[in-house]
């Protein structure tokens, strides 16, 4: 015998062949027995029937003593057909869509194979029928304690997977909170980002106003390192809202597909506007005639399209060929 996994079991193995010995020992006690039972029958004579063949004995007063005949008509009359309906507890079983009904089914089936051995009991009815009678009855109660089990272990695994469903909405709620949170935060940390490079950059076009080329370069590298230490404490304060930032690893392709498309939109939109902010700067420096061209590969600016920020909004007559593939 092997197990589930297909792995042989040496107890199991020698537990089996030690029952199937049992039982053929045991079947063939009783059907030697049985043999024996119908080999008696046979040998024990028989005696004559015909109820005109009496002899002496049976005569009382001249007159033939019809006894013994009238028993064998009245045995006759008893000898009626035992209607057995053998789709009774069928039904019941098929009808059985819970456990407990299944039990209900199993007491049905075995109030009828009592009630066929009553019949038996009874010696009444025919032999041969009350034998299949019985034979279905009690395949009947076998099938039913099979659907009763099979019902129990479905119960459980409906059980247990709706247990499991409702604690994975419940993580899941948890996590999803906890994202928002995280997500809110970081949406924090890049505001303040752009506002240390937004007065980075408007403090060189003031500075740019006021002072020649050469202070200005010189006033330049300090400019640069206005906020930096603010933005590296941004930058580490965000790589822990990333490291707090939690996803299911079982999660189905499709959610995996989703997760994909989002990261990606997030890592496309903070490019985007890292291209705009530029751009924009460069045609305004370009427009006030602070530089000639703008050096960068070709933009097209119908495809630089921000949700909140607007090509148009930029007042340059500039003839300006962009076209920068994001």
């Amino acid at each position: 015998m092997t197990g589930i996994n297909g792995i042989s079991d040496p107890f199991l193995q020698k537990y089996n062949s030690d029952l199937a010995a049992n039982m053929s020992e045991q079947k063939a006690k009783q059907s030697q027995h049985m043999r024996e039972l119908l080999r008696n029958l046979k040998q024990t004579p028989v005696q004559n029937e015909n109820p005109y063949s009496a002899m002496s004995k049976d005569k009382a007063g001249g007159f033939l003593d019809l006894t013994e005949t009238r028993e064998s008509e009245k045995e006759d009359k008893d000898d009626i057909p035992y209607n057995y309906n053998f789709k009774e507890v069928e039904g019941r079983i098929q009808r059985a869509k819970t456990s407990a009904s299944a039990g209900q089914a199993v007491a049905s089936a075995r109030r009828k194979v009592l009630e066929v051995r009553r019949k038996m009991a009874s010696s009444k009815g025919n032999a041969e029928e009350l034998q299949l009678a019985l034979t279905h009855a009690r395949r009947m109660e076998m099938v039913a304690k099979k659907k009763k089990h099979h019902l129990e272990l479905e119960e459980i695994a409906q059980t247990v997977r709706e247990r499991d469903e409702k604690l994975e909405k419940q993580e899941q709620a948890v996590v999803d909170m906890k994202n928002s949170v995280v997500s809110a935060s970081e949406e924090q940390i890049i505001k303040k980002q752009d506002e240390i490079f937004d007065e980075r950059q408007e403090m060189i076009t003031e500075a740019a106003e006021q002072m020649n080329e050469e202070m200005l370069k010189d006033l330049n590298e300090k400019i640069a390192e206005f906020g930096e230490d603010e933005l590296r404490e941004l930058e580490e304060a965000m790589e822990m809202l990333e490291n707090m930032e939690m996803i299911d690893p079982h999660m189905t392709k499709e959610d995996l597909e989703e997760l994909k498309r989002k990261h990606r939109a997030s890592e496309q939109k903070a490019m985007m506007k890292a291209d705009m902010d530029y751009l924009k700067g460069m045609i305004k420096l370009q427009s006030a005639g602070h530089i000639s061209s703008i050096s960068s590969p070709s933009i097209s600016v119908a495809s630089l399209s921000m949700p909140s920020t607007s090509m148009s909004s930029v007042s340059a007559p500039v003839s300006v060929s962009i076209d920068v593939q994001v």
